[in-house]
């Protein structure tokens, strides 16, 4: 068996190290990202009720409801559930 040593080192690309943007000093105020946006939204978030009265008003209307919710919901959600429940044993079989 031959080995030969590939000595022709001109033909490799030399890696020179350079540093990586990310791990520069931020040199400009302009690099420095801008939240005006950001903090507008917090001030609307801010604003916002802790409760929506007219969700809840429409939530206890429901509750009210003895058709709510529909019997198709529910049979869909036993049927869904039935699907995706582990077998348990000592049923019918």
């Amino acid at each position: 068996m031959e080995i030969k040593l590939n000595t022709n080192l001109d033909s490799v690309a030399r890696v020179t190290p350079t540093r990586s943007n990310a791990s520069r000093a931020i040199e400009r105020k302009s690099d420095m990202p801008v939240f005006e946006n950001s903090n507008a939204l917090e001030a609307q978030l801010a604003n916002l009720p802790d409760v929506r009265l007219d969700k809840l008003d429409r939530a206890l209307n429901l509750i009210g409801q003895p058709s709510y919710p529909p019997q198709e919901t529910i049979n869909g959600l036993a049927n869904l559930l039935a699907i995706h429940l582990p077998h348990v044993g000592g049923g019918l079989e």
